[in-house]
């Protein structure tokens, strides 16, 4: 068996790009299940809680408030209303990890450059505020001046 040597080109090993096989049996399995709940007539729970929020929406319109300077609603129960709504947002709160990307948090440190062992990079104060106003962020946010970090020595 070789040993390493400094400036040898390294040789074997899985190609860029190739998933290991146990990632690959997860998506393989993924896809057969949702193949066989389509093939079956099952429907995803993405699809269930869209058609939920739609049904209990609507419920909800029906039993709604006339609003101001309208005729007064025949259907109008202030207790469904109030169930179906109340329903249909929190159904809605559940679907929306599936619809809506996640926003990521931006590091901000006392040293530009620097590589986090997560492979973020830091980004100092007065570089990110920099950045914003070179893409044309105001200096301050709702009237109240952006925050200003200060780090003090440990």
């Amino acid at each position: 068996m070789a040993r390493f040597q400094k400036g040898r080109k390294k040789t074997g090993g899985r190609k860029a790009g190739v998933r290991n096989k146990t990632t690959q049996r997860r998506i393989d399995a993924a896809e057969r299940a949702i193949a066989l709940a389509k093939a079956g007539g099952k429907r995803l729970a993405r699809e269930v809680l869209e058609d939920f929020v739609e049904l209990f929406s609507a419920i909800a319109l029906t039993h709604q408030p006339a609003l101001p300077g309208a005729e007064r609603n025949p259907n109008y129960d202030e207790k469904k209303f109030e169930k179906f709504a109340r329903l249909a947002v929190e159904i809605a709160t559940a679907l929306a990890s599936y619809q809506t990307p996640k926003l990521k948090a931006v590091l901000v440190g006392p040293a530009l450059g620097q590589r986090q062992s997560n492979g973020a990079e830091r980004t100092s104060p007065e570089e990110l505020a920099r950045r914003l106003e070179e893409r044309g962020l105001p200096p301050s946010v709702f009237g109240v001046d952006a925050p200003m970090i200060e780090l003090g020595e440990p």
